[in-house]
């Protein structure tokens, strides 16, 4: 919900679970401010519980003071909860609506991210200035650059904006998929990545796939479980995250099958070398489908793993698969860093979202999936908090490009907006008072309009207007 078509927001938005907080009312229209020292009837509806009162009596009357409705509530229970008022008990609510979480998330920052996305010095189309620029445009906190065994692509677009303060977090990462091997490994990287070791000593990864075979003798694909293996060992010993992608993905050759057949799929799952598993990504809807009823499979039989979702975008710009932008994870976090990210993401504190395509616009339509608590955490923060950050990045995504374009002034009118995604932020999650609206000096603008209404004689066409209370 954008601000310019909201009525009222709550600050903070996000409360913790059983413990008495102080909430503000705020108007967003000058119309809509509320009365000083007039008295208002505050229901505090439970989206998922019965409320305890009586539908008819309020949880609190309060007193407006700066056109806003300030009060103490303590929240019972995880969920969303309405904020209903209204003046008169005859009329209809006015509503803003608010979240409770239990301590585990209470101080958490829910970041948006692609965790699996390509330029073209692998095989994607915008290069490293245009692709992050894009990437803030649509409200993203950070991407991992991850294209097929090339890590400095990652530098590459790192250095694009090594000059100027942003707020888009760029970090490295690689597509693993060693000589021989169809199997693919999305590699987060945490020091320099593992492919110029295979791609520059390609007789020595021989060798060494050729000992860890010895393992597997005797078990179908030893060959692919030998160089998942090296693989995923190299990726842990550098300190990255290892993340298992796409295995419904069909490449188009003539003996097209999935990326990964079943016996072998069932292995990897098992084998404990993958901290994550792209559960949406490079496939089609149809084999993304797959890959979810594949996993609750999986866990039906007690498997766990930290879901993830990315777009494995290719392009930006006309893409007939729409998947930038519209496949991604909202990751739970200390804070916008990659070692608070590796955290989120092995302790399970992901949500994987993938946007039904035909209604992106509005975000009516979208799956979230992985653990109940946190979608439906996940489902608020996508319709009021992550379409306002989306918001405020749309100008930052645009003096982004013009910056690595060279245009005057690109840097220094960024740079004055470096911040304000957080300062909304903190309006939602952080403390009382800490709001990103101060409406005082509009209020009074209003104010004094309005009786200059109320003294004015107001006609239309030779008619009085019915002046306001």
């Amino acid at each position: 919900m954008q601000d310019n078509k909201a009525r009222y927001i709550a600050q903070p938005v996000i409360f913790p679970v059983g413990k008495k907080s102080k909430v503000s009312v705020i108007p967003l229209k000058g119309h809509l401010y509320f009365e000083d020292g007039k008295e208002y009837m505050v229901f505090v509806v439970p989206m998922c519980y019965n409320r305890k009162l009586p539908k008819a009596q309020p949880d609190l009357i309060v007193k407006a003071e700066g056109g806003m409705l300030t009060f103490e509530y303590e929240f019972e229970h995880e969920c969303e909860y309405e904020i209903r008022f209204k003046d008169d008990p005859e009329k209809a609510y006015s509503h803003t609506c608010v979240y409770a979480v239990e301590e585990d998330l209470y101080g958490l920052r829910p970041l948006k991210g692609d965790l699996h996305v390509h330029t073209p010095r692998s095989d994607g189309d915008d290069y490293s200035g245009e692709l992050a620029s894009n990437f803030r445009h649509e409200g993203f906190d950070f991407i991992f650059v991850t294209d097929h065994n090339r890590y400095f692509s990652s530098e590459e677009v790192q250095d694009e904006f090594k000059g100027v303060k942003i707020d888009l977090n760029i970090m490295n990462g690689e597509e693993v998929h060693t000589p021989g091997s169809t199997l693919h490994i999305v590699h987060l990287c945490k020091g320099k990545g593992i492919d110029e070791y295979y791609c520059h000593h390609t007789e020595e990864y021989e060798k060494e796939v050729d000992e860890i075979e010895k393992e597997f003798a005797g078990i179908e694909d030893s060959r692919k479980l030998a160089m998942a293996k090296w693989a995923t060992t190299r990726i842990h010993e550098d300190g990255g995250l290892a993340i298992l992608p796409h295995p419904f993905w069909v490449q188009i050759t003539e003996t097209s099958t999935y990326n990964i057949v079943l016996p072998l799929l069932d292995k990897l799952f098992h084998s404990g070398w993958f901290d994550a598993y792209e559960i949406n990504g490079g496939m089609t809807d149809n084999g993304n489908d797959l890959s979810i009823s594949y996993f609750n499979q999986l866990r039906s039989e007690g498997f766990k793993m930290p879901l993830v979702s990315s777009s494995d975008a290719h392009k930006t710009f006309n893409d007939s698969k729409i998947r930038f932008g519209n496949i991604y994870t909202i990751v739970f976090a200390k804070d916008n860093t990659r070692d608070s990210i590796f955290e989120a993401i092995k302790n399970g504190m992901t949500s994987p979202v993938l946007h039904k395509v035909q209604d992106v616009e509005s975000n009516h339509e979208y799956r979230v999936q992985g653990d109940f608590r946190l979608a439906m955490y996940t489902r608020f923060l996508i319709e009021n908090y992550f379409e306002r950050t989306k918001t405020l990045c749309r100008a930052e995504g645009i003096l982004m490009r013009e910056y690595t374009l060279g245009v005057e002034g690109a840097k220094e009118t960024l740079e004055s907006m470096s911040g304000r995604s957080y300062k909304l932020y903190r309006h939602f999650f952080g403390e009382h008072g800490e709001s990103y609206y101060d409406i005082a000096e509009d209020k009074k603008r209003y104010d004094k309009y309005t009786q200059v209404w109320k003294d004015y004689g107001i006609y239309t066409r030779g008619a009085a207007i019915k002046q306001p209370k």
